[in-house]
């Protein structure tokens, strides 16, 4: 079936990610639209995958994903499906999340995370988010993380 084309393709992608991700530089934007593209998917199978392969996007070549204009985009779908009822999808994101958070700048980590999600009326966004925020202030230090943003 078609779907499972697709979930084929999303883990060819983690291959050449994990071992040649310098052949993805040049066309890096278009292969975020359409990983993205599949974020969105109906069929929870293709969605899962779609957000697990951003998670090894972010720890691979997360500097390069954050100077990329899918960025805020990428960050906002994912924590739209932080509040999603499938749990197991809702970890994914959360975890690719995470992985966002530790492989970008932070400026750019918290002022995505902030912009996308505090607007939001669902209260499982915004736990994520302040889970999020509390990540960076600890791993930081609150006085280092305030420093930074102002």
């Amino acid at each position: 079936e078609e779907w499972e084309v697709e979930v084929a393709a999303l883990a060819a992608l983690v291959r050449i990610v994990t071992w040649h991700s310098n052949l993805l530089k040049n066309e890096l934007g278009t292969l975020l639209e359409l990983v993205l593209h599949e974020v969105k998917n109906l069929r929870s199978q293709v969605c899962r995958a779609a957000v697990q392969t951003f998670t090894k996007l972010f720890a691979t070549i997360g500097r390069n994903i954050e100077k990329e204009r899918q960025f805020e985009e990428i960050v906002q779908t994912l924590l739209l499906k932080t509040g999603d009822t499938n749990r197991f999808l809702r970890s994914d994101a959360e975890d690719a999340l995470d992985m966002m958070i530790e492989n970008v700048s932070i400026h750019k980590a918290v002022t995505s995370v902030i912009n996308s999600g505090l607007s939001t009326k669902n209260v499982m966004v915004r736990i994520c988010v302040a889970r999020l925020l509390v990540h960076v202030v600890t791993a930081l230090g609150a006085d280092t993380f305030f420093q930074l943003i102002s």
